[in-house]
């Protein structure tokens, strides 16, 4: 019944996801950190978080393998946690690394608990363990990050750490002038692909779901990031921040094509 969920990529897809994020399979010969941290950084830069089938159009999302190539490769899309690092986590098995999906919970700075609507990858390098995450549509590691606790390590200008706040569960922090802010809290255990229906399904079609109620379109750019949350433009480059209103559905549709290269109809 879920078998499609847990399809996996032919090498003709594998080669074409990795030309969608601007490599070439001779950037991926080796199963190293420096290659994975390489394709976690490239795909941050070409396939941006989106919620726009949920916020635009109330579309279901599915998380069938074949439907999440046909949407972030051949339609050149983005998606969210669900959506990218599912498909991302089939190219990283596909390229032969051993990768685990997890699940997390969103912290953001705030205290509480908050359901697990978070997916996140493992992977498995020499005996370490590494977190690995190119689907949250905000601050996140531009690389791959340790799972150990304490280590403060720095990734394209942030520092993050992990904390132990619970059994199996650990706290990534963003760390900056200001101290430690919780990212996410991340359960160390396996997960499967059908794990993560019931949460996607929450994301996409509660009436309480975030990604329902605010328009979110982020993508990392080498010196920064572009974003728009709602209908404000967002530019943070080279240290120098700005935004812009879009006024109308077409400064809205044009600013998708042109920095995100999204081509949808709204």
């Amino acid at each position: 019944m879920y078998s499609k969920l847990y399809e996996k990529l032919t090498e003709s897809q594998a080669a074409q996801y990795l030309a969608r994020i601007g490599l070439t399979a001779a950037d991926a010969t080796a199963n190293d950190t420096a290659t994975l941290d390489r394709l976690i950084f490239a795909h941050q830069c070409a396939v941006p978080f989106e919620n726009l089938d949920v916020y635009e159009h109330s579309r279901d999302i599915s998380l069938e393998t074949a439907a999440l190539f046909d949407k972030i490769v051949t339609e050149r899309r983005g998606g969210y946690c669900f959506e990218l690092n599912a498909l991302f986590h089939a190219l990283l098995v596909a390229l032969g690394y051993d990768a685990t999906p997890l699940i997390a919970r969103v912290a953001n700075g705030m205290a509480g608990v908050f359901p697990p609507l978070h997916r996140v990858t493992l992977v498995q390098i020499g005996g370490e363990r590494y977190f690995c995450d190119v689907g949250f549509g905000g601050v996140m590691p531009a690389a791959a990050l340790k799972l150990t606790v304490g280590e403060r390590q720095s990734t394209r200008g942030d520092d993050f750490t992990f904390a132990r706040s619970g059994e199996n569960w650990l706290t990534l922090n963003h760390v900056t002038a200001q101290g430690a802010s919780p990212l996410l809290h991340v359960c160390e255990l396996p997960q499967e692909p059908v794990d993560f229906i019931a949460p996607n399904e929450y994301c996409s079609r509660a009436s309480a779901s975030y990604f329902r109620a605010v328009r979110l379109v982020n993508l990392r750019r080498p010196n920064g990031a572009v974003y728009i949350t709602g209908n404000v433009l967002h530019r943070n480059e080279n240290g120098e921040k700005s935004e812009r209103e879009l006024t109308t559905r077409r400064e809205l549709y044009n600013a998708l094509s042109e920095e995100f290269g999204i081509e949808i109809s709204l």
